[in-house]
């Protein structure tokens, strides 16, 4: 393999990892904001999300 090539494979595998993160992060992104407007209006009434799930059942 010359230097070229090898230069050529490093730089697409870069490419790739960077696009995988991209990838990865938009989803979690994605996730984040799904929760906040699943927990964000019981937040509103007083109790986190963490209060919710300690008592293992939601008192609505």
């Amino acid at each position: 393999m010359s230097i070229d090539t090898v230069e050529r494979e490093f730089n697409l595998a870069q490419l790739i990892m960077i696009t995988e993160i991209q990838n990865i992060t938009a989803e979690h992104n994605e996730r984040q904001t799904k929760e906040k407007a699943r927990w964000g209006k019981r937040r509103n009434r007083g109790r986190t999300k963490d209060e919710i799930n300690r008592t293992g059942f939601n008192l609505l």
